[in-house]
C-alpha cells in the first residue's frame, strides 16, 4: 500500500462530494484522512491528534451494525460523544472488512451521485488495502515453526520486508479446532484458518492446522488477524517486539512464543480461545521449568471421565457449582464421581498439597498431549527461554 496513493484518493473523493473523509481499520487505528473542511466534528479531530478512533465511538458504531453491513450505512448523531451524522462504507478484501470508509453528512444524507461515487473509491481502496507480500517473506517464516531457523532470518527478513525494520512487531498463531464430546480440541490435520487481508500482516506461513502471522501492530491481536467467523479456531500470541539483527534470538523466541500459546489453547479448554504466551501463567511455568515426563499422572489412562472432572474442578478452584455447571451434569453424578475418585483412585481432594500436585500433573499431561500433536522437540522448546 502507498500512503501517497491513499491520501490521493481521500482527498479526491472529498474534493468531489465537498465533505470530509476518513479510513479507518476495524481495529479503530486511523488508516488516513483527507483534508478536513467546516464539517470536522470533535470526534474526527481527536481521531486525527491520537491516530485513533476512541473507544467509545467503535462501540457506537458498532452497536449500528458497521461489522455487518455490506454497503453504505449512515450512522445518526451523538451529541454526547461530539459526534455529527456520517455515513459508512466498509472496504472489503475478499471476505474480510480491512477499513471502514467514513463521510461526514450531518443534515445532508448522500445522493445517489454520492453513494456511486463513496462506492467507486471504495474499490480503489480495496486494492491499495490488499496485502504488499514481500517475495520470499512467507517461506522464511516457514522457518520459525522448525527447530533450526537460519541465523540471518532477522536481516534477511528486514532486507526483504523493511517495515520489519521500522515498526514494532508480534507474531500471531490461529490455529485449527475441532468440537469433540462438547470440548475444544487440536484438528492439526484440518486446513491453517484463514485470515484477513490487512496490510499490517507482513506475512504468513502454515504448519500442522496452524497459521503463523507476522503483524506490524501493537493492537488487539484478534482485530489484526480476523479470521472466519465460522471457523473453529484458537489464536496465540506473542508480546510486541522490535527486530533488532544483533539480538538473533528475539524473532525466533517470539514466534516460538506465539505458535506454544496456539497449541496449549488448543489442547486445554480451560484456556481462553486467544491467549498471549505472558498469560499462559500455570502452563508457561511447567514449559520453563520442567520436563513433561517428570510429573506422575494422578489417575489411569483407561479413566478419561473421572480425569475430566477432576480437572475441571480443579480448573474451577473447586467450586462445585460452577463444575457441575461446566460438566452440565446433575450434583448427584458429580459428588459420585467425587467419591470414586476418592475411595478408588486415592486422589485427597481435602488435602491442598494434594489438589496442586494433581492439578500440576493434570496440566503437564495437556501439555504433553499438545507435544505429541504439534510435534514440539527439545530443541523448539528452548527457543521459548
Amino acid at each position: 500500500m502507498e500512503g501517497g496513493d491513499l491520501g490521493r484518493e481521500l482527498d479526491d473523493l472529498a474534493a468531489a462530494l465537498g465533505r470530509s473523509v476518513s479510513l479507518d481499520a476495524p481495529d479503530g487505528t486511523l488508516l488516513g484522512y483527507s483534508t478536513q473542511g467546516t464539517d470536522v466534528d470533535p470526534v474526527r479531530v481527536q481521531a486525527i491528534l491520537s491516530r485513533r478512533v476512541p473507544d467509545a465511538v467503535l462501540a457506537y458504531q458498532r452497536a449500528h451494525g458497521v461489522d455487518t453491513a455490506t454497503g453504505p450505512l449512515r450512522l445518526p448523531a451523538n451529541p454526547d460523544l461530539g459526534m455529527t451524522a456520517r455515513t459508512c462504507l466498509p472496504v472489503r478484501t475478499g471476505r474480510h472488512v480491512a477499513a471502514y470508509l467514513w463521510i461526514l453528512d450531518d443534515g445532508a444524507p448522500l445522493d445517489g451521485a454520492g453513494v456511486d461515487a463513496l462506492r467507486s473509491c471504495g474499490t480503489r481502496i480495496a486494492a491499495l488495502l490488499r496485502p504488499d507480500r514481500a517475495p520470499g517473506i512467507d517461506r522464511l517464516l516457514a522457518e520459525l515453526f522448525t527447530d533450526w531457523p537460519r541465523p540471518d532470518l532477522v536481516a534477511e527478513l528486514g532486507q526483504r520486508a523493511p517495515r520489519v525494520r521500522s515498526e514494532t512487531l508480534r507474531f500471531a498463531v490461529v490455529a485449527s479446532t475441532a468440537i469433540r464430546d462438547g470440548r475444544r480440541s487440536p484438528a492439526p490435520d484440518d486446513p491453517p484458518p484463514p485470515v484477513a487481508a490487512n496490510p499490517a500482516i507482513l506475512g504468513t506461513a502454515t504448519a500442522n492446522g496452524r497459521r503463523l502471522v507476522l503483524l506490524a501492530h501493537t493492537g488487539a491481536v484478534t482485530e489484526a488477524v480476523r479470521p472466519d467467523a465460522s471457523d473453529v479456531h484458537v489464536i496465540g500470541y506473542s508480546e510486541p517486539f522490535r527486530a533488532d539483527p544483533a539480538d538473533a534470538a528475539r524473532v525466533p523466541t517470539a514466534a516460538a512464543r506465539a505458535i506454544v500459546a496456539a497449541d496449549c489453547a488448543a489442547t486445554d479448554p480451560a484456556l481462553p480461545a486467544a491467549i498471549g504466551w505472558e498469560n499462559l501463567g500455570i502452563h508457561r511455568r511447567l514449559l520453563l521449568t520442567t520436563d513433561a515426563d517428570s510429573w506422575p499422572d494422578p489417575l489411569p489412562v483407561d479413566a478419561p471421565m473421572l480425569r475430566h472432572t477432576l480437572e475441571v474442578y480443579l480448573d474451577n478452584a473447586g467450586d462445585a457449582a460452577r463444575t457441575i455447571a461446566a460438566l452440565n451434569i446433575h450434583r448427584t453424578t458429580f459428588y459420585y464421581r467425587l467419591d470414586r475418585l476418592t475411595r478408588v483412585h486415592g486422589i485427597r481432594l481435602a488435602d491442598g498439597l494434594a489438589r496442586t500436585d494433581h492439578h500440576l500433573a493434570l496440566k503437564t499431561h495437556r501439555l504433553a498431549r499438545a507435544r505429541d500433536t504439534y510435534g514440539w522437540t527439545t530443541r523448539f522448546l528452548t527457543r521459548l527461554r
